[in-house]
């Protein structure tokens, strides 16, 4: 029996650092990120709210399910590691 596996997505570094462009770049933290995702939706017709939300939960569980749980916040210099000394 074969199992499946994630295909590894691979992107060329000069292609990495084009895409971030500071029109869409990031926050310093997720809640900052909904926070303005928000502010956003605020701008946008009320009969469209579901749609921004709708793209908008695309993109985070996207992000989770290819996350790496081992790299936490604190080893990327964010702050320190919760529970360990």
């Amino acid at each position: 029996m074969t199992t499946a596996t994630k295909p590894v997505v691979t992107v060329d570094a000069e292609y990495a650092k084009n895409i971030y462009h500071g029109l869409f770049s990031d926050r310093d933290t997720l809640g900052e990120a909904i926070v303005y995702v928000s502010k956003l939706l605020q701008t946008v017709p009320k009969e469209h709210h579901m749609v921004v939300w709708t793209a908008v939960h695309v993109v985070l569980n996207t992000v989770a399910k290819h996350i790496d749980p081992s790299v936490n916040d604190a080893e990327l210099g964010y702050g320190e590691v919760v529970g360990e000394k």
